[in-house]
């Protein structure tokens, strides 16, 4: 009997035993949000990863080690999801079991520890979470402060004696980091047009030194306008295009970077003059023709005679079947705008003075040369009087 009594009393330990070791399972959510801490404003992109075991969630944090290119993926913890462009996430179902659930059968808490990762806010512990089984637990909020910086610079091409005068459209450019660094910034550099590149380094380490390592015409060759110079308004020459390593004095208050070039093709001037016959200031007579009032008349960059005619720039000849141009009591005027030259050899702001060619005809029908000095200044170039 005795016995009987004992079977019945380890049988109930047994039963009670097995029913208190029981697991229960659970499930529940979480949404958030992420901001930034200076201006509050919502961060896109920034990976929130769950843990249920801070030692778990510790050990995935001390085992990184920031840099801009080592992404943090966080294979350890139990959820992972990414904010959406108002900052906000959603963990829609974190799962677990406990042997002694806080409401019995019915629920439980559970505390969860998050980690964030934004590769310009690096690596962050949240505040702890706690939330309700069976639930969507709301509210959840975290502030980030910044580690990283980006600022957009813009390359300017411009006349180093005329800053309102500028190139950039003709040509393209390569930024790179040129630094040796006690503590390295990180940078990272993108290219966003020909011209413009956001700059994005750590805020707390050196300030960034930056090299524009290509200058380079992108305009056809036949069509530059102008050239690569220096400050002080001499042409680089083809080696220090090549070779180009030039510091641009980086400023994180500054925006806009200056570099130089020159004009290399320029407008011919307009010649104006009078025609007149020995003593006669006026005449109406060129070639023999009273009835109008035409002057034959060609400029040539060079030295030539009527039957050679050299780097012909502009013609004005019944001989060649162009438009004469019409005297007015012996004045003319030759617009020579449409055509240009080319120069890159000259160092001062403006080409040196050169001469051009006038031919106009002479009392004997032959053609008579006057030599035009001219200069990339000048838009008119008065000849005088010449003697027919």
């Amino acid at each position: 009997m005795q016995f009987k009594h004992i079977k019945t009393i380890s049988i109930l330990l047994l039963l009670s035993l097995l029913l208190t070791s029981c697991s229960s399972f659970f499930s529940a959510g979480v949404t958030g949000t992420v901001k930034d801490s200076e201006d509050d404003s919502a961060i896109s992109g920034v990976l929130v990863c769950a843990y249920t075991d801070s030692n778990t969630r510790d050990a995935a944090f001390n085992g990184y080690t920031y840099s801009f290119e080592n992404k943090f993926k966080g294979d350890s913890a139990i959820f992972r999801t990414t904010t959406d462009n108002n900052g906000a996430f959603s963990i829609k179902s974190i799962k677990w079991n406990t042997t002694s659930p806080y409401y019995g059968k019915d629920g439980d808490n559970i505390t969860v520890y998050p980690l964030y990762y934004h590769e310009d806010y690096g690596l962050v512990k949240g505040d702890a979470i706690t939330i309700t089984s069976s639930s969507i637990n709301e509210g959840a909020s975290q502030k980030l402060t910044k580690i990283r910086e980006e600022k957009t610079i813009t390359i300017v091409v411009q006349h180093p004696k005329k800053p309102g005068t500028t190139y950039t459209n003709e040509y393209s450019f390569k930024l790179a980091d040129a630094g040796t660094y006690t503590t390295n910034p990180d940078i990272k550099i993108y290219e966003d047009s020909t011209n413009t590149f956001r700059v994005n380094y750590t805020k707390d380490a050196d300030t960034p030194k930056l090299n524009i390592v290509k200058f380079k015409n992108i305009v056809a060759e036949e069509n530059q306008t102008s050239r690569q110079c220096k400050n002080d308004s001499s042409f680089l020459t083809d080696p220090e295009i090549n070779d180009l390593s030039q510091d641009i004095n980086y400023d994180k208050d500054k925006s806009t970077y200056v570099v130089y070039a020159k004009p290399i093709r320029f407008s011919y001037p307009t010649i104006i003059g009078r025609l007149k016959t020995g003593d006669d200031d006026v005449t109406n007579r060129i070639y023999g023709k009273e009835e109008d009032n035409n002057l034959a008349v060609y400029v040539t960059t060079t030295k030539a005679t009527d039957t050679q005619l050299g780097d012909t720039v502009y013609t004005t000849s019944s001989r060649s079947g162009d438009t004469n141009i019409t005297t007015t009591n012996g004045q003319f005027s030759i617009n020579l705008g449409s055509y240009t030259y080319t120069d890159t050899n000259y160092t001062g702001e403006y080409p040196i003075s050169f001469n051009i060619y006038l031919h106009y005809p002479n009392s004997t029908n032959a053609d008579t040369t006057k030599e035009i000095a001219i200069d990339g200044k000048s838009n008119s170039v008065s000849v005088g009087a010449i003697t027919r």
